[in-house]
């Protein structure tokens, strides 16, 4: 009686245990899909399989990875691009032809400004003129009568020094209504303000009407034939001048445009702990403005690395793996470890050697049927 009773307490205990680990299974969730210890790696599928299930390959190469990373940027104009139009002569508004936003040409007048201080220069020009033509004449009558010996060599020195002196004064007036923005020939007292380049009007200071003392300020006129991208990087950026970097912006979508690095600067900001990148953008169509908000992505120096395509990557809870493709439609699963990705390629830093084929497209079917065998088994 003691041997059954010790072997009905066995079976005892083993049932129990038996109930707590299925209870504990069922109660466990599943987690990530793993490979069961010791299943197979390696299924083989027909041709007419293989076919179905669209199945591709891709051989493994050596190429250079170009990873981008993300910066924020602004558009801005060249400071050489943007020029200030100011005022000559004092003077009042009389006319404005152009405003804020409008397209000029170079020498395109923009402003009419009528100016007493520009038509008293101009009245001392015409008064500089008559004095010079008068002083011409009396030197060539002194000269005339010195060579018949009327008068005496120091009259025709005295007439030659008020000749010079009065050229002198004629000039002088002359670059002064130049200078105030007049004409030599039309004394009206009015001078046109013209564009010095071609471009927008970006800002307008001035109404018709407005009295305007010398040097005011009426327009800013913007060249947009070109532009800058400055972008904000992280201090442990290193980008080479001459390096090509696309950008896009959210108020154009699907359009992208490249522009190149131009500078960068050796000063970090300390609040941000970025410094700036300066890129020289072709405006051709004028539709980048400055001040909108730009996303460029500038590429790390690249890394030379065997790649495949990134549709050849499978996960599991064990990593990543790849489906390396065999003679006589064989397929082995093989564990990788992947470095990083750009363009559609991903490098293997272990795994895979060169020259190896890996299945591309299809590889959701290759481990289908690799599980069903798994099950099989």
């Amino acid at each position: 009686m003691s041997a059954l009773k010790r072997l009905s307490s066995s079976l005892a205990v083993l049932a129990l245990v038996v109930s707590c680990n299925d209870r504990k299974a069922r109660e466990t969730p599943p987690g990530p899909e793993a490979a069961p210890s010791g299943a197979p790696t390696t299924v083989a599928m027909s041709p007419a399989a293989i076919t179905a299930a669209g199945v591709t390959t891709a051989p493994v190469v050596q190429s250079t990875i170009v990873v981008r990373d993300d910066l924020p940027g602004t558009i801005e104009a060249p400071r050489d691009a943007l020029v200030l139009v100011n005022t000559r002569a004092a003077g009042v508004v009389e006319s404005l032809q152009f405003d804020v936003g409008d397209r000029v040409k170079a020498g395109q007048r923009l402003a009419t400004i009528r100016s007493l201080e520009l038509a008293e220069a101009q009245a001392a020009h015409r008064r500089g003129l008559i004095a010079d033509q008068y002083a011409a004449s009396a030197l060539e009558r002194s000269e005339l009568l010195r060579r018949e010996g009327v008068i005496s060599q120091r009259r025709l020195e005295a007439d030659k020094l008020a000749s010079r002196e009065r050229r002198l004064a004629l000039e002088e007036a002359s670059e002064r209504v130049r200078l105030l923005g007049g004409s030599l020939t039309n004394a009206s007292g009015v001078t046109w303000i013209t564009s010095p380049i071609a471009g927008v009007i970006a800002t307008r200071t001035a109404n018709r009407g407005e009295a305007l003392a010398n040097n005011s300020p009426l327009f800013t006129v913007v060249d947009v034939s070109r532009v800058v991208v400055q972008l904000r990087a992280l201090g442990g950026t290193h980008v080479e001048p001459g390096t090509e970097v696309r950008f896009t912006i959210e108020a154009l979508p699907g359009r992208s445009f490249t522009a190149i690095v131009r500078s960068t600067s050796d000063i970090i900001e300390p609040e941000t702990r970025r410094f700036l990148i300066r890129c020289a953008v072709v405006n051709t169509d004028g539709v980048l403005k400055p001040g909108m908000f730009v996303t460029a992505q500038v590429p790390r120096p690249g890394v030379r690395a065997l790649t495949v395509p990134e549709t050849a990557i499978q996960s599991m809870q064990g990593g990543p793996f790849v489906f390396v493709a065999h003679d006589g439609g064989r397929f082995e699963r093989r564990t990788v470890v992947l470095g990083p990705r750009a363009d559609g390629q991903v490098a293997v830093e272990k795994g895979l050697v060169d020259a190896e084929t890996v299945v591309v497209t299809g590889a959701f079917w290759v481990r289908t049927q690799l599980q069903k065998s798994e099950l099989e088994k």
